[in-house]
Formats: structure tokens, C-alpha cells, sequence
């Protein structure tokens, strides 16, 4: 028997992301990553700067995952499916452990931070963790094929774009350590999508369709 096959955008993702890590440890992405945040440093504005960090201070790793954690348990609860839950966690797991482990074996510097100071750039934990909590809560609140699914994504997809660009321009993260998480949270994102079972069965074709 053949194993399933996976979906495309999740061999994009991952193609994307593993790429983006070899760069990212092999500094071969320094020049591009010190080039833009030169040029966001010399078009701070206070106000901007100061809206930037109070969405990341609020949007934090820790905030976004008691979302999804409120967001999966009332579901399952509603819906009388603990697997819910489960599947929220499992995939939450997953993107932490992805996300702490290459932190920590990448050890790049922040750039908001002297030599030898915190060595945790790479990847963005804001970025995966607002993408993939979301994006989790997102799938497991709507239906395939549904205009509400399409809304939910397409939300999740602008705020990860807006938390991204808040982090590079606060200069708390690197322009590719978001992009890194991006493509992290898509991989993930296109895997649950497939593999995730519809909540309501399909109807039962009637007389009236024939």
C-alpha cells in the first residue's frame, strides 16, 4: 500500500525553511539581514516603534498559545471531540520544539543585542507561534471549502505579516528570522489542513438532487 502523498505547499515550506536555516548558520544571510535593519533603523518613528512593540509584547509566544489552548479545549467541548484538543497540542508541540532546538543550535545574536549577549535570533518564536497558533485555531473552527475558512486564513496570514514587520522594524528580529518562521508555520499549516477530517459529514444525497 502507498503511503499518502503529501501536500505540495508543505514540501514548499520545508524546502524553504531548511534552505533558510543552512543560510542562517552559515552566515551566509548577514549582509541582507544588516542591510535592512540599517534601513529600518534610520526611518524609526517613535509612535510607530512604540505600536510595534506593544503588538509583539502583547502577541507574545506565551499569550498566543493560551489562545489556542482556550480556543481547542472549548472546541472539543462543544463539539464532544477531545481529539481536537489533541491535535491543537500536537502541532503546537511540534512547531516549539522545531523552533527551540534550531535556537538553540544556530545561537544567533539578536540584533538588538551587544556581542556575546542573547543568541537566539533564528528562528523568530513570535512569527511561528503567532502563525501556527492561529492558523491551528483557524482550521479547527471552520469547514473545507467554506468562505469563513477562506476569511480565517487570509486574517491569520495579514497578522503574521503585520507581527513580522513589527519585529524587523523594532530591530528585535532579523528580516530572515521571520521569514525562517513563515515558512516553518506554512509547512505545518498545509499539513494539518490535509490531514485534518471535516467536523460534519457530508449530507446524504436526497430525491430532491436527483
Amino acid at each position: 500500500m502507498r503511503p499518502p502523498r503529501l501536500p505540495r505547499l508543505f514540501w514548499l515550506g520545508a524546502v524553504c525553511y531548511v534552505t533558510i536555516t543552512i543560510l542562517a548558520a552559515t552566515h551566509a544571510l548577514d549582509s541582507l539581514d544588516r542591510a535592512t535593519y540599517r534601513f529600518t533603523v534610520r526611518h524609526h518613528h517613535a509612535t510607530l516603534t512604540a505600536a510595534a512593540r506593544h503588538l509583539t509584547d502583547f502577541f507574545s509566544p506565551l499569550a498566543d498559545s493560551g489562545f489556542l489552548a482556550v480556543g481547542a479545549a472549548t472546541l472539543a467541548w462543544i463539539r464532544r471531540r477531545p481529539s481536537i484538543f489533541i491535535t491543537a497540542a500536537l502541532f503546537e508541540g511540534v512547531m516549539a520544539a522545531l523552533v527551540l532546538s534550531v535556537k538553540v543550535g544556530i545561537a544567533r545574536p539578536l540584533p538588538h543585542t551587544p556581542p556575546g549577549g542573547q543568541a537566539e535570533a533564528f528562528p523568530s518564536g513570535h512569527t511561528a507561534t503567532f502563525l501556527v497558533c492561529f492558523g491551528v485555531l483557524a482550521l479547527i473552527a471552520t469547514q473545507p471549502g467554506e468562505r469563513s475558512r477562506r476569511v480565517a486564513l487570509t486574517s491569520v496570514g495579514v497578522g503574521t505579516v503585520v507581527m513580522a514587520a513589527a519585529l524587523v522594524y523594532d530591530a528585535f528580529h532579523w528580516l530572515f528570522d521571520t521569514l525562517g518562521s513563515i515558512a516553518l508555520g506554512v509547512a505545518l499549516l498545509s499539513l494539518l489542513w490535509a490531514k485534518l477530517p471535516p467536523t460534519r459529514q457530508p449530507r446524504p444525497p436526497t430525491a430532491d438532487d436527483a
